[in-house]
């Protein structure tokens, strides 16, 4: 994508950040109209493009992705997305409620509602990809759960900051990882050309099955607050916490599959929560 002073006049004009996406042919239709003082003429012409537009950020944005994550500062990347993934489930929880209010905007999986949940679904994966073609399926594997221990220690940490106290700490430690699990499903859903209310509806059943099987008690996380100066016990807990992770995703997967196929027989097709 090559952003140019034209493009840079138009994303003035139109207030729109999105303008730096157009083709040449747009920007000399949206010119013509906008220079002959039909201005409306010309923002509603922009309003229509913009489907076209946003999927044209996001396949922009995921070469960038695939490409920083592959080099040889990826691990620098993925450490990214675990720092940002609390506000990508933020973002993507609210893009959920919007479309469940039938905001246009939020229905399009292009959506910046979406755009950082699946810039770190993007990194991970090729990461994962990395991993794989070096060590085999047991690469890919480990990466992720890497990644989803290391969800869950920032989770921790948040919550420790939070000054909830021990139980209000440990409600909102799952609350972000459910958040979590919830925008993937929105994403990958929407993605897939899932009608939008169904999308939002699987994205909320992953979410409360995410609750579910996050099993963090409020001795977990009194305890992650004492290793936090003892490295050795820290790598224990962390150990444990790999293990607690790898058993809490199967069963969360069994359960994503029933609650699949429960949705799927209410809306008559077979399209899956998970691959």
């Amino acid at each position: 994508m090559e952003f140019t002073t034209i493009s840079a006049t138009v994303a003035e004009r139109t207030d729109e950040a999105l303008a730096y996406y157009m083709t040449p042919e747009q920007i000399d239709i949206f010119n013509r109209y906008y220079n002959a003082e039909q201005k409306d003429a010309a923002m509603a012409f922009f309003e229509g493009i913009k489907p076209q537009l946003m999927s044209a950020r996001t396949a922009w944005a995921e070469e960038h992705d695939r490409r920083l994550a592959s080099g040889g500062n990826g691990w620098l990347a993925g450490l990214g997305t675990v720092i940002s993934a609390p506000f990508a489930a933020v973002s993507s929880a609210a893009g959920t409620v919007m479309a469940l209010f039938g905001d246009e905007d939020a229905r399009n999986a292009d959506s910046g509602y979406y755009f950082t949940q699946r810039s770190n679904s993007t990194i991970r994966q090729t990461r994962a990809q990395v991993a794989e073609e070096k060590y085999g399926k047991a690469g890919s594997f480990f990466v992720n759960l890497v990644y989803s221990v290391a969800d869950n220690l920032v989770a921790m940490g948040i919550a420790q900051a939070s000054g909830l106290g021990e139980k209000g700490a440990a409600r909102l430690i799952q609350l972000v990882m459910s958040g979590e699990a919830s925008s993937t499903i929105m994403l990958e859903q929407l993605e897939k050309g899932v009608d939008p209310t169904e999308a939002v509806i699987r994205a909320i059943g992953g979410g409360m099955i995410e609750w579910i099987t996050e099993k963090y008690s409020v001795e977990e996380y009194v305890t992650f607050k004492g290793l936090l100066k003892d490295k050795k016990a820290m790598a224990k807990f962390i150990g444990g916490q790999m293990l607690a992770e790898g058993s809490e995703e199967v069963a969360s997967d069994v359960l994503n599959v029933v609650a699949d196929r429960v949705i799927s027989a209410l809306y008559g097709h077979a399209d899956a929560i998970t691959e």
